[in-house]
């Protein structure tokens, strides 16, 4: 699924939109299909040259969320694409919990890290390196039936 998350983010930020609320309630995921849709565009940020609002900055918050921002977001700063990696991150280490392996976790740290310009920015370029990580974890790629963890 961070994949898939991963090829969504890389599609709008092609398209110069920023997502800018990349959070659980946002990322539908179709188990048995394999599907992912980011949904809820209402915080998103149409790209920092946009005529409708050139601050760059996210609209909004989800106040309910708000320890899952970037330190760019409530300090009112310019949004990137490293602002949604950071968010689509933490929805996916959060999804998997202490099962990540250890290799997988450090990728997250540093997709995750408090300096913006420190942190990946294109999508794609991550999605190349995180099937790298993918294949010396599990080996070639292959279907593998995901499963959503149950609500406690």
């Amino acid at each position: 699924m961070w994949r898939r998350l991963l090829v969504a983010l890389g599609f709008a930020h092609r398209a110069g939109v920023l997502h800018g609320a990349v959070l659980p309630d946002h990322v539908l995921i179709h188990p048995e299909k394999h599907g992912l849709v980011l949904v809820d565009w209402c915080y998103s940020v149409p790209g920092c040259y946009a005529h409708a609002d050139p601050s760059g900055r996210v609209p909004a918050m989800v106040g309910r969320y708000a320890d899952r921002y970037p330190p760019e977001v409530p300090g009112r700063r310019p949004a990137s694409p490293a602002t949604d990696i950071f968010m689509a991150t933490r929805c996916m280490t959060d999804l998997m919990g202490d099962k990540a392996p250890k290799a997988m976790r450090s990728f997250a740290r540093g997709c995750t890290l408090p300096a913006q310009n420190r942190r990946p920015a294109d999508a794609w370029r991550l999605l190349a390196e995180f099937d790298e990580l993918l294949e010396r974890l599990y080996g070639p790629r292959r279907f593998r039936p995901f499963h959503l963890p149950v609500p406690r």
